[in-house]
């Protein structure tokens, strides 16, 4: 898992050092061959230059792996949006879970997402920027949960502190905060998945 998670953010920081946002990764968009241990990121589709106009729909991507800007259609969103669905990505991948979050409409999936993550850093955010959610969407007041409440018998061997820290800077409720690909990859979460490519560069 360790190597698959770092080779998304080796293409998604290719992709964003190029202007492009892909706007919807989620485990079926992710091509592996364990064999090779080689991994794709596929469905360009939806994906678009990031301009900083303020002018990207915010409907795009698949509901379970939307960023919290994007189902309070926040149109200056940006690459955070990736980051946070490889969050989505990884938490599933981590606690052996088909979604990490799951709602049926933006509300209930926003209500998902706070359950955990908590709200007072998206409200902080909203206000900071002066970013209004849709008419009748709320967003009560609610404190972050600790992902070691994710942890059973089925996950407590994938799940360790690295990971954890790694998870919580990509589920970032606030955009401006969420960690970029460049510095996820310089995670000690990915020090092991380092030292192999070192060893076969020869330093």
């Amino acid at each position: 898992m360790r190597i698959y998670v770092y080779k998304i953010l080796e293409a998604l920081n290719h992709a964003h050092s190029h202007g492009i946002i892909h706007r919807d990764i989620k485990p079926g968009n992710i091509v592996i061959d364990h064999a090779k241990r080689e991994l794709r990121v596929i469905d360009w589709g939806l994906a678009e230059y990031y301009l900083g106009d303020g002018r990207l729909n915010p409907c795009s991507g698949t509901r379970c792996f939307k960023a919290p800007e994007l189902l309070i259609d926040d149109r200056s969103y940006n690459y955070a949006v990736d980051m946070w669905a490889v969050g989505c990505t990884f938490g599933g991948w981590l606690f052996n879970i088909t979604t990490l979050f799951r709602g049926n409409n933006n509300q209930s999936q926003l209500d998902s997402i706070v359950k955990l993550r908590g709200s007072y850093a998206l409200l902080k955010y909203m206000v900071r920027n002066n970013v209004k959610a849709p008419q009748k969407m709320n967003i009560p007041p609610v404190e972050q949960q600790d992902f070691t409440s994710l942890i059973n018998e089925n996950n407590s061997e994938t799940v360790n502190d690295e990971a954890l820290d790694l998870l919580g800077k990509m589920l970032c409720m606030d955009k401006d905060e969420r960690i970029t690909p460049k510095h996820a990859l310089e995670h000690e979460y990915f020090w092991p998945v380092r030292a192999i490519q070192d060893s076969w560069r020869g330093k």
